[in-house]
């Protein structure tokens, strides 16, 4: 019956077949490893979800109907923690507006201070205007991303947005924050600020996506205060429950972190005393 069967070799049969048979494997390779990674991430989103439910079911949380494997995309994970990263950097506007109001820093701040405008007003402008300049920075930064690199944000993206804008806000009082507390150079509170913001998306996930959860697993405490993580966490809500409780949760998260470096960095400078300006 399998007489006339012939098996070829194809190993020494040909430059041209050699080709082929690397193409094929490369090409099988390819699908497997983007089948692996999207089965890898599910199991791990799978294995959180019931770490904090519970080991329970929850009934008001459908897992399996956003991320399938099927319709599950890391990469989209890569950008959350890019905006939340853009929103921290904020920090850096911030660090610049409450420095002009130091009169040890800058000559700004000496006309500021003998000024007879209250030391509070001054402040609220500044910050209005620098919370401005990073939501126009957001705004570009969404713009390039959608119609640029055809990013697909989902049916959500109201709440993409404000999560976001809340999170700009929230980097910008930890700057204001780094600002007022580190009385140094310019250059030494960015580096600080970079540092910090670096550190606070390596904990949330950016450099590896599994180090959100080893950290939420066992540190949870870290990524509770971590900014960072309270919008990337925001948006993978978004993305992965169909239920808006847990992105809430962190909206309130971003607004009392927020009010608590606002309130600290207005205590800070008015403390501050000059025997002369």
């Amino acid at each position: 019956r399998f007489r006339h069967f012939k098996v070829h070799d194809y190993s020494y049969s040909g430059l041209k077949n050699k080709s082929l048979i690397n193409s094929f494997n490369k090409s099988l390779y390819s699908s497997l490893m983007g089948t692996s990674i999207k089965e890898n991430l599910y199991n791990e989103v799978v294995s959180v979800a019931n770490f904090e439910n519970g080991n329970e079911q929850s009934k008001d949380i459908d897992i399996t109907k956003d991320i399938s494997s099927k319709n599950l995309s890391y990469v989209m994970i890569e950008y959350y923690t890019l905006i939340s990263m853009a929103c921290l950097y904020g920090g850096m506007i911030g660090i610049v507006a409450i420095t002009k109001h130091m009169p040890s820093m800058c000559v700004n701040g000496k006309r500021t201070s003998i000024s007879p405008i209250s030391k509070f007003s001054t402040i609220i402008s500044s910050v209005c205007a620098s919370y401005i300049v990073n939501i126009i920075g957001l705004i570009i930064l969404f713009i390039y991303t959608i119609f640029i690199l055809r990013v697909d944000y989902g049916n959500n993206m109201l709440l993409v947005t404000t999560i976001s804008f809340v999170g700009s806000f929230a980097g910008l009082s930890f700057g204001m924050f780094i600002g007022t507390l580190i009385r140094s150079k310019d250059s030494v509170k960015m580096g600080v600020i970079l540092a910090i913001t670096t550190m606070f998306c390596f904990f949330s996930g950016m450099m590896g996506i599994t180090m959100k959860y080893t950290v939420d697993k066992n540190i949870p405490i870290l990524n509770k205060l971590n900014p960072v993580n309270m919008i990337t966490d925001g948006l993978y809500s978004l993305y992965y429950y169909t239920t808006n409780n847990r992105y809430f949760f962190n909206i309130l998260s971003l607004v009392i972190f927020s009010a608590i470096f606002t309130l600290l960095s207005y205590i800070l400078l008015r403390r501050q005393r000059y025997v002369s300006i």
